[in-house]
C-alpha cells in the first residue's frame, strides 16, 4: 500500500505525463537518478526520457521536496 508522499508522486508523474517525453519505465528511471539511486539505462526498443521529460521529473521531486539523493 503506497503512503501519501508515494501517492503523491505517482500522481504528479504519471497523470498525464507517461508518453509525452517517454515510456514509463524511462520515467521511474529518471526519478531513480534523480533520488541518487543507480537504475541503469532502459532496454531496446525503449528510450530514455528526453531533456523536457527530465526536467519536469526535476521539477516534481523539487515540488514534493524530494530532490536530490
Amino acid at each position: 500500500r503506497l503512503g501519501g508522499m508515494d501517492q503523491t508522486l505517482m500522481r504528479s508523474l504519471f497523470e498525464g505525463f507517461s508518453g509525452r517525453h517517454g515510456h514509463a519505465i524511462a520515467t521511474v528511471k529518471a526519478v531513480l537518478e534523480a533520488r541518487g539511486l543507480p537504475a541503469g539505462p532502459v532496454r531496446a526498443p525503449l528510450l530514455p526520457l528526453d531533456a523536457a521529460g527530465r526536467a519536469e521529473v526535476a521539477a516534481c521531486l523539487r515540488r514534493l521536496g524530494l530532490e536530490g539523493g
